[in-house]
């Protein structure tokens, strides 16, 4: 490890070098980069065995500024700047660092086993004080608009185009892939809702199931458990969005006897690559057809749980619940006569840049699937209330939301705001039957860990004799 020079702090830290990673020397101080946030781990506290009642706060990342070169970065301080750039840095993001520490990665084999391996054969730090006091280095989010040559790293895989296994390769050396890693090429078929699991040693966390495909095998359970790398895969789009995976465990469930991948420390996601076989792979996805996996809305009807909204609150405060609920109810807040930038974004479907829905084309010049068209989303929340209580913030996908109000939302928002306060008067205060889905995830305040629940529409019914006296809870 390279030591920190005192005379560094002393500096002005303004003059600042600008290089690229690849060009990285212990002889050059002050140095500043401008990178691409390729991995992110979920922030962590450790202890220092120099000063145990002393806990550490770090969050670390892998950053890219070409097709080859990636660096390791650490982030230490107290939880509110940890917390500060966990909250504003995202995979994918552009960041710019200056003044970080430069240090000759360490040959400790658990380096391997616990983060990604990197192509620099250095690592950076940043703290946010020195043990003197004086800041060493900071770091920013960048307009990634202003980067079009780091944007279009995303797509970029970092091992070799074709450096990727089969599915079905894996599943017929099935007995000699247990427990190794692998690199897979596939695309999303379907994804479950993100649920609460609690671990071995009492604490909770989170996992999600995504349901993967490929040339060769059209099922494959992927399970991932980082909150980072779920937040990530949030945005992913089955049968539209290729992944070329990093990295990925492969170990057998004894519950499904089959084998599955998750992923580890060490695992990178790349999507949507630019690569022959990520577009061959995507054009496959387009037009082969799968059997509906999920249940269909009459059984998932069926099986909803007959509730008052009072009654949902209770077992919200009660237990993990991740579950569809009838209610018998009416809207009560659907505010859809606001300005249309407070109800709607429409994002490339690609590269998850805003898009000016007059042009319909992604701002950004090296996005090559421009054909891909964008997608909708409904940013407005509304309220539910009956008898007993009131539910706020509920969501709505948004095709539900064309459906109701039997347009498409480009035309909605062409409507004057009269038209558009008449058509909301005839949503208020109808009583209908509702499927709502509830989802559960965790969140942390500066306190401690919570429970944060999510509600979201999923169809709409007049009330009639069949279901207007369902019992509720």
């Amino acid at each position: 490890m390279l030591n920190n020079n005192n005379n560094r702090n002393q500096k002005n830290l303004n003059l600042t070098v600008r290089m690229k990673i690849a060009h990285l020397h212990p002889d050059i101080d002050n140095i500043e980069l401008t990178c691409l946030v390729i991995s992110k781990t979920d922030k962590r506290v450790v202890t220092s065995p120099k000063n145990p009642l002393k806990p550490l706060n770090v969050l670390g990342m892998v950053i890219r500024d070409s097709e080859m070169d990636f660096i390791h970065l650490s982030c230490w301080g107290s939880k509110e700047y940890i917390d500060n750039i966990a909250n504003t840095i995202d995979i994918q993001s552009i960041i710019k660092i200056k003044n970080p520490l430069l240090k000759i990665k360490t040959e400790n084999p658990n380096d391997e086993i616990y983060r990604p391996w990197t192509s620099s054969p250095f690592s950076l730090s940043l703290s946010e004080v020195t043990t003197n006091g004086n800041q060493l280095g900071t770091i920013e989010l960048i307009d990634e608009s202003l980067r079009p040559d780091l944007t279009c790293l995303k797509s970029l895989p970092i091992r070799d185009h074709n450096d990727f296994y089969y599915i079905e390769d894996i599943i017929l050396d099935e007995k000699n892939k247990i427990n190794q890693d692998a690199n897979l090429l596939f695309c999303i078929r379907h994804i479950e809702p993100i649920a609460e699991v609690k671990r071995k040693n009492g604490t909770m966390g989170v996992k999600l199931e995504l349901v993967i495909f490929d040339k060769t095998k059209d099922l494959f359970k992927l399970i991932l458990w980082d909150k980072e790398l779920i937040k990530f895969a949030s945005t992913w789009i089955p049968k539209q969005t290729v992944v070329f995976g990093v990295d990925l465990k492969l170990e057998f469930n004894d519950y499904t006897k089959s084998l599955q991948a998750s992923s580890s420390k060490k695992t990178i996601f790349i999507v949507n690559p630019d690569t022959h076989e990520g577009y061959s792979l995507y054009n496959y996805a387009k037009k082969v057809n799968f059997p509906d996996l999920i249940s269909t809305l009459d059984q998932i009807k069926e099986n909803a749980i007959k509730m008052t909204i009072e009654g949902l609150k209770k077992n919200l405060s009660q237990a993990i619940l991740n579950e569809y609920v009838l209610l018998n109810a009416v809207i009560t807040g659907f505010d859809i006569d606001l300005d249309n930038s407070r109800l709607f974004t429409f994002k490339c479907k690609r590269c998850e840049l805003a898009i000016n829905l007059k042009s319909k084309k992604c701002p950004n010049q090296n996005c090559k699937n421009q054909d891909l068209g964008y997608k909708k989303i409904v940013d407005k929340t509304f309220s539910l209330s009956d008898h007993t209580s009131t539910l706020s913030g509920v969501k709505l996908n948004p095709k539900l939301f064309e459906t109701m109000i039997g347009m498409t939302i480009e035309n909605f928002i062409e409507l004057d705001d009269e038209a558009k306060t008449k058509l909301k008067w005839n949503f208020l205060f109808e009583r209908k039957v509702l499927l709502v889905k509830v989802t559960c995830q965790s969140s942390e305040s500066d306190q401690e860990a919570f429970l944060k629940y999510y509600f979201r529409l999923i169809e709409i019914e007049d009330l009639n004799e069949q279901n207007s006296n369902f019992s509720q809870n």
